[in-house]
């Protein structure tokens, strides 16, 4: 039930509060005219429930939690009509990011690549979690894994090429970084299934054979799908027939390559001719990360020179 509540400072002005009731306590309820929602609400939304005889708004638990979080991003000076189309994972993601950027909005601009080294070298996961989630949190998806994660994953690799980083380290870096981006989608999971029936647009990502490396493809992926992409993820040492069956049973729209290094060009080249060949016309091959290393690349194929272009076609592709 939605209840107003005179402001002890100011009698002319009215808070509201919302609380629940029992069912035995509504239908006790006597009849009458019940107090108004907040102005905010009744102007911009969500659609008001049937009021029953009683007077009193009677709202589910899952419109209560929202109304909640809405209320709160209000009083921290939210605009209600930004906030009112929005799932509640992606409230809880605004009320993060308010959180985070009232706290240390002059500090927390980018990622700290040397104290995240630190945790990893430490075997911190935990540390190396809570700050990528508090650099996440307040950052675009497409911004935060260029700028951010591609950064680090690039130190992390050459510190364990030099061998200032062992195995064990790199390793538990790579599944915090997973469970990241685990993290990081589970809080827009409900926008995510919105956006993904409305567009149906559909996506494999892949590495070529030789291609071992899966976690730029879930870096992408999480990318792609804050887009409005769905993507299914096949990982590293893919044949071209694979690809081409995956994207087949799944009525892909586009198949994204990713490539780590450039060492293996002219093989790289001939499995990207043969996978083009293979796949229907209507299906879109691109390719990114160390492809641009590639002296020349099969006609039908599409370089993707940042991720942030490869997102923008993902947005075309969603709005078309």
């Amino acid at each position: 039930m939605t209840e107003h509540l005179d402001d002890q400072k100011d009698p002319n002005r009215r808070r509201f509060s919302i609380r629940t009731m029992a069912e035995e306590d509504l239908a006790a309820d006597q009849a009458g005219p019940g107090p108004s929602p907040p102005v905010w609400q009744r102007r911009f939304g969500p659609e008001l429930p049937e009021r029953p005889t009683s007077g009193h708004w009677r709202h589910r638990d899952t419109d209560v939690a929202r109304l909640r979080m809405v209320s709160d991003l209000v009083a921290r000076g939210a605009d209600p009509r930004d906030l009112m189309d929005l799932s509640l994972g992606e409230l809880e993601m605004r009320a993060a990011q308010a959180s985070f950027g009232s706290r240390r909005r002059a500090e927390v601009t980018e990622l700290d690549t040397e104290r995240a080294m630190r945790f990893i070298e430490s075997y911190d996961a935990d540390g190396l979690l809570d700050q990528l989630l508090e650099i996440g949190c307040t950052r675009e998806a497409c911004a935060f894994v260029e700028q951010d994660l591609g950064p680090l994953l690039v130190e992390i690799g050459r510190r364990w090429s030099t061998g200032e980083l062992k195995v064990p380290q790199e390793h538990m870096a790579t599944a915090t970084i997973q469970s990241l981006l685990h993290q990081l989608k589970a809080r827009m999971q409900s926008s995510l299934e919105s956006k993904h029936v409305k567009s149906r647009v559909t996506v494999v990502l892949a590495g070529l054979p030789g291609e071992r490396h899966e976690l730029p493809l879930q870096m992408v992926a999480y990318v792609a799908e804050l887009a409005g992409a769905r993507c299914i993820v096949m990982g590293g040492d893919a044949t071209a027939e694979s690809i081409v069956r995956s994207a087949t049973l799944a009525h892909a729209d586009m198949v994204g390559i990713h490539l780590t290094t450039a060492d293996a060009c002219p093989v790289t080249e001939s499995h990207l001719a043969e996978l083009r060949g293979s796949l229907p016309e209507s299906v879109a091959l691109v390719v990114g990360g160390g492809a641009g290393y590639c002296e020349e690349l099969p006609e039908g194929v599409t370089l993707m020179k940042s991720l942030s272009a490869f997102e923008a076609l993902i947005e075309q592709l969603v709005d078309s």
